[in-house]
């Protein structure tokens, strides 16, 4: 909650350069777009985010390419396979991948690629609790509806940090992890603080500025 409740506001405003929430926004932006860019504009944004991702995220963008590595493959093998166009092998006749396909199925995992890159680095600039306080941003509409939006970003924060610990537990860990969850005795509170500001000028600027670039790149 923003006060008297499981979120208090930290009493010192930390400085940062974008809102927490024009970050989320701007990634959500990228990712409505993206189905629209094509070869040009992906090959732009890749050598844009290239510099930034061997600075900032390189770690994080490898451990989400291994983690959807399964998801890249079957999207490509789809494209390929079941795009109708010239045959790339002749002797597998129908179940020979197209040159159209191929090409699809490159390209769709090409974007899903950027989008997991652009995650990466808006985790790497965006610490747990601005992050945070970027959904408790972004949650105000549901406040105006009657919605307890500190349960709402409570709950997706512990879903997202629980996933992330749940990453690096090993094979059939996971069954002791959730026993001890289910039957743990006693209600543990741990109050977190975080910085509730709004979205100032720079934010506004930024977001309108990226709705014309990524508009103009799908244009």
């Amino acid at each position: 909650m923003a006060r008297g409740g499981w979120f208090a506001p930290a009493p010192e405003i930390l400085p940062m350069i974008l809102h927490p929430a024009s970050r989320i926004l701007m990634w959500l932006f990228f990712a409505l777009f993206l189905p629209w860019l094509h070869l040009t504009a992906l090959s732009t944004i890749t050598l844009l985010q290239l510099p930034l991702l061997l600075t900032l995220g390189r770690s994080s963008f490898i451990k989400q390419l291994r983690r959807m590595r399964w998801l890249l493959l079957s999207i490509f093998l789809i494209y390929a396979l079941a795009t109708p166009g010239e045959n790339l092998v002749e002797v597998l006749g129908v179940f020979s991948p197209t040159r159209e396909g191929v090409g699809a199925g490159a390209m769709q995992a090409w974007r899903l690629g950027l989008l997991l890159a652009g995650l990466a680095l808006l985790l790497a600039a965006t610490p747990g609790k601005q992050l945070l306080s970027g959904m408790y941003t972004l949650l105000q509409p549901w406040g105006w509806l009657g919605a307890t939006r500190d349960r709402i970003a409570a709950r997706i924060w512990l879903t997202l940090y629980y996933a992330e610990q749940a990453i690096h537990l090993k094979p059939g860990a996971w069954r002791d992890k959730l026993r001890q969850a289910l039957f743990a005795e006693g209600d543990h509170e741990h109050p977190v603080s975080f910085e509730v500001v709004p979205l100032a000028r720079p934010d506004w600027l930024m977001l309108v500025l990226t709705l014309t670039v990524l508009g103009g790149l799908a244009l």
